[in-house]
């Protein structure tokens, strides 16, 4: 587990990261040369923005829409249909 602690002009905040979450930030401060702290502000910023997406964007609705089709009430209507009745099993 990693320990982040964070001191400027606010109160004192440390986090505790799952070794999952430390692994995968201790690789993008090696992938970017960014600091921790640069790093951390960064992904958390990223994150909030896709929170903020997601709750403000609007869930996918399919909307029917007739096609002139016939209509069957079964699978076997279907294929009665396409082969005829004398269709082999």
């Amino acid at each position: 587990m990693m320990l982040i602690s964070y001191h400027q002009s606010v109160p004192r905040t440390t986090l505790t990261l799952e070794d999952d979450v430390a692994a995968r930030i201790d690789e993008c401060v090696r992938n970017t040369g960014s600091s921790l702290k640069d790093t951390v502000n960064e992904l958390i910023r990223l994150g909030l923005l896709h929170k903020q997406r997601a709750e403000g964007s609007k869930p996918f609705r399919v909307h029917p829409v007739r096609l002139g089709l016939p209509e069957f009430d079964s699978v076997e209507e279907l294929l009665d249909r396409l082969d005829g009745e004398d269709r082999k099993w």
